[in-house]
């Protein structure tokens, strides 16, 4: 139920977007947190025995798969040498030697025909690599460690059960700069390519630090629940050859994409759904208007409309509860030169209000984040509702980007319901703006 004291925010904050006025540092619906700088920034020890560490122990995000003995090591290292800047050649190099070492161990175990020896070896050097590399390759050594953790990580992939395989799409519909092939990350249901049952699809589209070969423990559900699954990265990240700098390109990538799904035989193309992730969630809530005709229903968790691109809103991005400085992989991955350039020219190139996207028609699209969103503004899960179709919308009150665990877990609810039925209703969600406790 919305609360008295949401309401009137609402209302003031769609007339703001509706108007494209500058929202205040009061108006934020992250409050006076907006101007807290959290204590990891700058503080690789805190980072780690506060924050990470215990996601490492759970094998949580971004920690899926690994083993925190691989770690303990290494955040030594860049303690005491306090090496807090992620974008540095002695952070990434403080990783290389453990994900050396668990590759030539790897490699070792597979030439003795130790399979699920070399598969462990291979996936924990991936996760080693990919915070290496985190949260993107944005210069030339985690540009390395990003081609080590895919060929570690693909080597790991086919031991899988079942496994994850690596597709070159072509991309029909290049132009303006983009490259000739997608690469993806494919996953089947057991035996469905030797079946005549057609099977629902889903499509993640990953994030700004999380590419293809950082889906398993979700890949892995999906196919549980009956799904084919497809992972793409999303322009200006990871492999995608889309031209990061033209705002349509991403039009492109997913008609190609889609082109391609329809030649599987094993592919249900009346039920494809999108999992969008993050600032893959602007593909998700564009694609769910742009493409509407062609997907079944889309997630977008945490995502960025338009709010995300102020400038006021940029110049916190580096505060909050990301793990180091967002906005260097934040400006590469728009598509900028210089961060002053993402700040003054994102919102016109990118908005989704300015663009008229959210005036088209839309499939059925669930948008779900925190309030305390320090990433992207939870203003940006709300914009939509203003604009063309209804739309769900869940916003958790003391959750922070993508709503975090309850915001994945209702996440993988609703698709669970959109996969084993085609009927329109869902399971104790209403269609209407929620707010939950």
């Amino acid at each position: 139920m919305v609360s008295k004291g949401i309401l009137p925010w609402v209302a003031s904050m769609l007339f703001s977007a509706a108007t494209s006025e500058v929202l205040t540092c009061s108006d934020w619906l992250l409050g006076k947190d907006l101007d807290v700088i959290q204590p990891q920034h700058g503080n690789i020890d805190y980072l780690w025995n506060q924050l990470w560490r215990p996601l490492a122990i759970a094998q949580a995000e971004p920690f899926y798969d690994a083993n925190v003995s691989d770690f303990d090591p290494i955040f030594d290292h860049l303690i005491k040498y306090n090496i807090s800047d992620a974008n540095t050649d002695e952070y990434v190099n403080a990783f290389l030697p453990t994900a050396r070492d668990l590759i030539s161990r790897a490699e070792e175990a597979e030439n003795h025909r130790n399979t699920q020896i070399a598969g462990d070896l291979y996936t924990r050097a991936a996760v080693v690599l990919r915070i290496a590399r985190y949260p993107s390759p944005i210069i030339p050594t985690k540009e390395l460690a990003w081609r080590m953790q895919v060929d570690a990580y693909f080597k790991s992939a086919k031991y899988l059960d079942p496994p994850v395989s690596s597709v070159q799409i072509n991309h029909t519909y290049a132009a303006n700069g983009d490259g000739p092939t997608i690469p993806v990350a494919v996953r089947h249901v057991p035996d469905s390519e030797s079946s005549a049952i057609l099977h629902p699809v889903l499509l993640f589209v990953t994030g700004v630090d999380e590419f293809r070969p950082d889906f398993n423990p979700l890949t892995e559900w999906a196919v549980n629940q009956g799904y084919e699954v497809v992972v793409a990265e999303v322009p200006g990240t990871g492999d995608c050859p889309s031209n990061r700098s033209d705002p349509v390109a991403g039009d492109r990538l997913w008609n190609s994409v889609l082109n391609w799904m329809e030649s599987q035989p094993q592919y249900d193309t009346g039920r494809i759904g999108v999992w969008s992730f993050s600032t893959g969630s602007y593909y998700g809530v564009r694609m769910a208007h742009t493409h509407s005709d062609r997907l079944h229903s889309v997630v977008a968790q945490g995502t960025p409309v338009h709010e995300a691109f102020s400038p006021d809103w940029i110049s916190h991005n580096d505060d909050h509860e990301y793990a180091f400085r967002a906005t260097p992989a934040l400006t590469s991955k728009w598509g900028y030169e210089s961060l002053d350039e993402f700040k003054q020219n994102s919102m016109q190139d990118y908005s989704l209000v300015l663009d008229g996207t959210l005036e088209q028609n839309s499939t059925q699209l669930l948008m779900i984040n925190g309030i305390k969103d320090g990433f992207f503004p939870a203003e940006d899960t709300l914009i939509p509702l203003d604009f063309g179709q209804p739309k769900l919308v869940k916003l958790f009150p003391n959750e922070t980007h993508m709503g975090g665990d309850p915001g994945f877990k209702l996440a993988q609810d609703w698709l669970d319901c959109r996969q084993l039925s085609r009927q329109l209703k869902m399971k104790g969600i209403s269609p209407r703006l929620i707010f939950s406790k």
